[in-house]
C-alpha cells in the first residue's frame, strides 16, 4: 500500500519516483535529485558529497542486486519531508529476500534538491538479529527488555 501524506504534490512524486526507481544504472542521476555538496547518514555510513552517496547506492547494489524500495509515505514539505520506506533484498546466500523498514529525513535546497539525508532504522532488527550465533543473542536481550 503505497500513500502519500501532506507533501506537496510533485515533491513527494519525485522522492517517490527516485526511490522506487532506483537502480544501477540510474546512478549516474544522483545529480538531479541530490545536491553535489550533500550529506547523507545511515547506520553504517556518514559522507558527504553525490559521488560517496553514489559509492554507497553502489555498493548496496553489489551486495543485493535486487534492492528496491517502496516508498509507504511521504509527509512534510520542502524545506524538509520525511519518507517511511520498506527496503528488500536478498544477501548472499539467503534464500529468500529480507525486508526492513525506515524512514529517511530530507533537507531540501533551494533548487528542491537534497543537501541531507538522514536515514532510521534498526540495524539489529532489520539484520543482524538474522545472523546464526549474534541474531540467537540479540534476539533474547529483545526479549529480556521487552515489557510483560
Amino acid at each position: 500500500m503505497s500513500q502519500q501524506g501532506p507533501a506537496r504534490a510533485e515533491e513527494g512524486e519525485a522522492i517517490r519516483t527516485f526511490f522506487e526507481g532506483l537502480t544501477p544504472a540510474g546512478l549516474e542521476q544522483l545529480n538531479r535529485i541530490y545536491d553535489e555538496e550533500a550529506r547523507f547518514r545511515d547506520p553504517f555510513n556518514e559522507v558527504v558529497g553525490i559521488a560517496a552517496i553514489r559509492r554507497i547506492f553502489a555498493d548496496m547494489f553489489e551486495q543485493a542486486p535486487d534492492a528496491r524500495f517502496t516508498v509507504q509515505e511521504v509527509i512534510g514539505a520542502a524545506p524538509l519531508l520525511y519518507v517511511r520506506w520498506d527496503f528488500t533484498f536478498t544477501p548472499g546466500r539467503a534464500k529468500a529476500p529480507w525486508s526492513v523498514e525506515g524512514v529517511s529525513r530530507l533537507a531540501l535546497g533551494e533548487d528542491g534538491r537534497i543537501v541531507e539525508h538522514i536515514d532510521y532504522w534498526d540495524p539489529a532488527a532489520g539484520i543482524y538479529e538474522r545472523l546464526p550465533l549474534l541474531g540467537t543473542v540479540l534476539r533474547w536481550v529483545r526479549r529480556r527488555l521487552a515489557a510483560d
